[in-house]
């Protein structure tokens, strides 16, 4: 089991991974290009695998 202050150091790990992750998709976020197909699919790949990384630290944390 962590601790609460745990708990937040690797939500907030998800966090940043996921920025890390999502940013390199639109090198220009406020361009007019439109995203193709398979940065839409990156981006729902790494949204899932945030949310996993939530769920885990959450299921770690609870007794």
């Amino acid at each position: 089991m962590v601790t609460k202050k745990e708990l937040e150091s690797k939500l907030d790990e998800a966090l940043k991974s996921y920025v890390k992750d999502t940013t390199c998709i639109a090198s220009d976020p406020y361009g007019k290009r439109q995203i193709t197909e398979g940065e839409l699919v990156e981006l729902s790949k790494q949204t899932l695998y945030a949310l996993l990384s939530f769920k885990k630290a959450i299921l770690e944390y609870l007794p």
